[in-house]
């Protein structure tokens, strides 16, 4: 990565940054990288530069090909074998379909027309024996460790019947400061909620019941 190439944004304090991620996620995952003075001073070409032209390259291709694939298509569909293909016509898409929900400003979990959300765990609830009840003001390392993580990333949903299914969900990384009332952070952070936080991570596997 050049030195002279475009390569620093502005940073905002809060909201979202490229690609709509959260502000919080570059902080606690690599440290805002992106907005960092490139490290490489050479004066080789831009990454950035040569891959974006390789996807426009590849995109003209692509482009290309799609309208010789038409123009066949065009052909074959005048045929009467195209036009009934018996058993062997294409299926409908059996994926779901939906309206897409509008952007808004509302503080709450907007559902596309006839589909509704429920919270189905929370960070801090049980999910091993002997694990206490959630409290925000006096969490432990102890108690994290038997309880919900913190961050719900990745969510993996496998059923195993009609009304049983197991859920994993990835606790990538904790955000202290929202984990934590008046969380000074550096050396002096309270070494037990820095426990605490170190148990909030890693992954949950619970068994879900209709």
């Amino acid at each position: 990565m050049s030195e002279s190439a475009p390569h620093r944004r502005s940073l905002p304090l809060i909201g979202q940054v490229g690609g709509g991620r959260s502000r919080a996620t570059c902080r606690l995952r690599c440290g805002d990288a992106c907005f960092h003075p490139a490290p490489n001073t050479s004066d080789n070409a831009y990454f950035g530069d040569i891959f974006q032209k390789v996807v426009s390259r590849r995109s003209a291709l692509r482009t290309s090909a799609v309208t010789a694939g038409a123009g066949a298509l065009g052909f074959a569909a005048l045929s009467p074998a195209f036009a009934d293909r018996g058993p062997n016509r294409p299926k409908p898409n059996p994926r779901a379909t939906f309206h897409s929900v509008l952007p808004n400003n509302d503080d709450q979990v907007t559902v596309p027309k006839g589909y509704d959300q429920h919270v189905i765990i929370r960070w801090g609830e049980p999910v091993l024996p002997g694990a206490p009840e959630f409290d925000l003001d006096n969490q432990t390392a102890e108690a994290q460790a038997r309880q919900f993580g913190y961050n719900c990333d990745y969510v993996g949903f496998h059923q195993l019947d009609d009304d049983r299914a197991l859920l994993w969900v990835n606790h990538e990384y904790t955000n202290e400061d929202l984990m934590f009332a008046g969380y000074p952070g550096g050396d002096e952070a309270d070494p037990e909620q820095i426990r605490t936080a170190m148990a909030a991570h890693g992954g949950s596997l619970v068994e879900i019941e209709r």
